[in-house]
């Protein structure tokens, strides 16, 4: 898939830094469009469509083969939580499977941290996730994720850690 192939499914924006992508930028400028795997290769992740997002080729270079940020926002008041990316490895490897990524006090809290789920994980991963908040207690609620292979692709590879 190229930058412009990508500035025409998503939109000429940049993932990273939110910024226009400038399709007249000289090949090896900063402002360029470039290919960005959203799980990096060197962590696993694949070329396909739904791994690859466009950005600037200088917003590309400096991120490297970091995994995105998903972390739970300041504002959303999570009192027992996972960290979200082994959560989102268990799913991609369980489709199908409810993943627990932690539980709020709340109705309010609940639909705060619901919203940003869905919102979230979908547009760092692309692909097919759901979202479910459940409750567990009084004023308690789970929140978990799910995800299932499309019909007809691949199963989406798991992001691993580097040996050594």
């Amino acid at each position: 898939m190229t930058p412009r192939a990508l500035a025409e499914r998503d939109g000429p924006r940049c993932w990273l830094c939110g910024n226009d992508v400038d399709p007249s930028a000289p090949r090896g400028s900063g402002w360029a469009g470039s290919v960005d795997h959203v799980v990096p290769r060197a962590r696993g992740g694949g070329s396909e469509p739904g791994n690859l997002r466009l950005a600037h080729r200088s917003c590309n270079s400096r991120r490297g083969s970091r995994l995105p940020e998903l972390d739970w926002p300041r504002e959303v008041p999570v009192v027992d939580h996972t960290q979200i990316w082994p959560v989102v490895r268990r799913a991609l490897r369980r489709p199908g499977e409810w993943e627990v990524v932690g539980v709020v006090v709340g109705e309010q809290a609940a639909a705060q941290a619901e919203r940003w789920l869905t919102a979230a994980v979908p547009d760092v991963l692309g692909g097919a996730w759901h979202v479910q908040a459940r409750e567990i207690g009084p004023g308690l609620t789970a929140l978990a994720l799910r995800t299932a292979p499309v019909e007809g692709s691949r199963r989406a590879r798991s992001p691993r850690r580097r040996a050594g």
